[in-house]
């Protein structure tokens, strides 16, 4: 996680860093709550990303909503 915060800082824009560190807490047991915005969130700032990773994100974000 500490790598991928180190890339953050340096690159605000990294969107697999972002990605991973949303990953992280969601397999850590991070809230339903934050884990639904900080994805969304991701989505926003990251739309150019492939249609899998799309895909994938919004499949979780359907999961986090039925919580």
């Amino acid at each position: 996680m500490n790598y991928y915060k180190k890339t953050l800082n340096t690159n605000s824009n990294h969107a697999e860093a972002a990605y991973q560190i949303i990953a992280i807490k969601d397999y850590h047991g991070q809230s339903p709550t934050v884990l639904l915005k900080e994805y969304q969130d991701y989505l926003e700032k990251f739309p150019n990303i492939s249609n899998q990773r799309k895909q994938l994100i919004a499949n979780r974000i359907n999961q986090l909503e039925e919580k």
